[in-house]
């Protein structure tokens, strides 16, 4: 079974118009934000269906005309869900036992499917709390043990089946006399398209595809768009502090996230770690682009587009080589921060560092609470070799960097930096490197290091696809997130078409 063909793509553009949310090749933290949301409605349900009786049945009769559907969620091989002893299998447990023991009371129902549960440690003392809620069970052939475990402890009738495809039916919370024999209807890949697409040319004129997360998949600018729009239409009456996006939650509601960038200390973005994806031990790693520079990429459009007055300038000091630029779409960037009518100041390797030491030295010349913003962004910093070295005047590169760190924002002047090397990040901020920068987004970074950044409490794996963002004074805890890929040839295109003043 796939949930692919559910879901809109290029190759089958209808969709099923009763489904909401879709997760391909989802995991364990997407897992438990749906989770999550699902609570969510409960709780907002419960404070709509309580003054008319407990349940949605007794809701809809006393306010017919009223909409609230009932929700079916669909969790394909939830065991996943449990297979780590950490924060993530608690709270899923945790939300699971409620939404089982009182979701359907407002209309939230679970079908849960895996192809064993057997064995699961961390569900063995919520068993009962979970599984006493599920009256329908419907067991394939398989072992005694797993029948017992789906079924009932006394109740091992699915491993007596004789062939494929036959099932043990049971309606009454797999006791052994509510056993049924059946066989399960196979879904035909034609008659199941056939069905979707007459669903689909039935749908309401209003309705929208369901919300869609691939978990193994890389996001695009494109899937933002409608995001950035309305970011810029804020900004044309909004004053507040413009903010510099980077990916998109893991979480149904998925608008991107960054760093806001007000005048005060500390507000600057740091991309720490490598944004490729691991290659096994002596395998060929194929040339692609670095999920850290689409951060820089989407953050530095983000800021563009809220600047509909043009009251900001974009310094690029790039210390990687020509070739690996246009790998990682850098002259798409130029090209579409100039179609928004800015001219970034681009500084290569041969003289980024130069151009640093100018930076920090207007910086005594610019008002503090400046009109203009200015954003600073660093690419590959570590790449510029070492900054401790002294000049003739024993003036150091780093105390350059340091000086803009420190001095920058009040002046409205804010770093947008990317560091591969989480010790040369450490190195170059010195004694500040835990405070210097407010927000970090750490890509591919060891837990040792994600400790010395983000403290003792944060628990990270690094992951293919995946970033922890980090803010010190607007997030609560780090949060998983998807970084944004580079710009290519087809997201360059589609941004240089796009209406920005729709709204």
């Amino acid at each position: 079974m796939t949930f692919y063909p559910l879901a809109p793509s290029e190759m089958s553009p209808d969709w099923l118009p009763h489904a909401k949310v879709i997760g391909l090749e989802s995991d364990r933290q997407y897992g438990v934000a749906v989770l999550e949301h699902l609570y969510d409605e409960f709780a907002r349900r419960a404070r709509i269906i309580k003054p008319y009786g407990d349940n949605i049945a007794a809701y809809r009769r006393k306010v017919p005309d009223a909409t609230m559907p009932r929700v079916v969620a669909i969790i394909d091989e939830f065991h996943v869900l449990f297979e780590e002893d950490d924060a993530t299998t608690a709270r899923a447990v945790q939300l699971l036992e409620r939404l089982a023991r009182r979701g359907r009371a407002y209309g939230i129902h679970l079908v849960l499917a895996s192809q064993t549960i057997s064995g699961i440690t961390s569900l063995m003392a919520k068993q009962d709390g979970i599984f006493s809620q599920f009256p329908i069970r419907v067991a394939l052939k398989n072992s005694a043990s797993e029948s017992r475990a789906v079924l009932d402890p006394h109740n091992s009738e699915a491993a007596r089946l004789r062939f494929r495809g036959e099932a043990v039916v049971n309606v009454d919370f797999g006791q052994p006399e509510g056993n049924r024999r059946a066989i399960i209807a196979a879904a035909d890949p034609a008659e199941m398209e056939r069905l979707r697409h007459g669903w689909w040319s039935r749908r309401e004129p209003t309705a929208e595809p369901p919300a869609v997360f691939n978990g193994g998949e890389s996001v695009t600018l494109l899937s933002v768009i409608p995001n950035l729009i309305e970011l810029r239409a804020r900004a044309r009456v909004d004053q507040a502090s413009p903010t510099a996006l980077v990916g998109t939650p893991i979480a149904v509601a998925r608008w991107p996230v960054g760093a806001a960038l007000p005048a005060t200390p500390g507000r600057h973005l740091a991309v720490v770690g490598a944004g490729k994806r691991a290659v096994p031990y002596g395998a060929s790693r194929a040339i692609e682009p670095d999920l850290a520079v689409g951060a820089l990429h989407t953050a530095a459009i983000s800021l563009a587009l809220q600047h509909p007055r043009g009251d900001a300038q974009f310094t690029i000091l790039n210390y990687l080589g020509e070739a690996e630029s246009k790998q990682n779409g850098m002259p798409y960037l130029v090209d579409v921060l100039q179609h928004l009518g800015f001219t970034p100041v681009v500084h290569s390797v041969a003289d980024a560092t130069a151009a640093l030491r100018q930076i920090a030295k207007d910086l005594t010349s610019r008002v503090v609470d400046s009109t203009t913003a200015h954003y600073v962004l660093a690419v590959a910093v570590d790449r510029a070799g070492t900054l401790e070295n002294p000049d003739e005047m024993f003036a150091k590169p780093v105390d350059d960097l340091r000086s803009v760190l420190r001095d920058g924002p009040a002046r409205r002047t804010h770093v947008l930096g990317w560091w591969s090397s989480v010790g040369m990040f450490k190195s170059h901020l010195g004694y500040d490197a835990a405070t210097g920068i407010d927000t970090i987004l750490a890509l591919r970074v060891e837990q040792r290091d994600v400790t010395d950044l983000m403290g003792h409490s944060v628990a990270w794996s690094p992951q293919d696809n995946r970033g922890l963002l980090f803010d010190r004074t607007q997030l609560a805890q780090p949060v998983a997130i998807v970084p944004i890929a580079p710009l290519d040839h087809i997201s360059h295109a589609v941004l240089l078409r796009t209406e920005w003043d729709q709204r």
